[in-house]
């Protein structure tokens, strides 16, 4: 004779050890709650993620869109973001900068971007970046910034 096993029988034997008296206080709703994978809650566009596996390498690209004429003032705020290490900011300033120089970036990027929109972002990288350029603790930090303001001045006249 063979007993035969139910997928609620695996169920209790996988996810509760074979101890039924858990797997049947699971099963009337004041159990434990297991999972056994990934639970996502609320939206994950454009998320990566890798489940049960050792070694992962994942790679996307998604290439945003910037109309030419709005190219330069892109680049150079790209710019200004990877030399914001050399500033030498408190994390706080950074992150100023950061939303600023982001929200120019996510604006160049809409099919018809909004010229009063990119006017305040670049005032706002241009107000962090002159006291930098002027008062900062070293000569490295004040020159990165005074580039920063060169380059986005060269472009601004152009697009805005």
């Amino acid at each position: 004779m063979q007993a035969e096993i139910t997928t609620d029988g695996i169920d209790c034997a996988t996810d509760w050890q074979g101890n039924v008296a858990d797997y049947l206080r699971d099963q009337k709703g004041y159990g434990p709650t297991i999972n056994h994978g990934p639970v996502f809650h609320g939206a994950s566009q454009g998320g990566q993620f890798a489940w049960g596996n050792r070694d992962v390498t994942q790679q996307q690209n998604i290439a945003e869109q910037v109309s030419p004429e709005f190219q330069p003032l892109a680049e150079a705020v790209v710019t200004i973001l990877q030399q914001l290490p050399g500033y030498g900011l408190t994390p706080r300033d950074q992150q100023d900068i950061e939303a600023a120089a982001n929200e120019v970036l996510v604006e160049v990027q809409q099919e018809q971007p909004e010229p009063g929109q990119l006017r305040r972002g670049v005032a706002m990288l241009k107000g962090f970046l002159f006291p930098i350029a002027r008062e900062a603790a070293t000569e490295e930090a004040r020159q990165l910034a005074q580039q920063g303001l060169d380059q986005i001045n060269a472009v601004i006249g152009a697009v805005l």
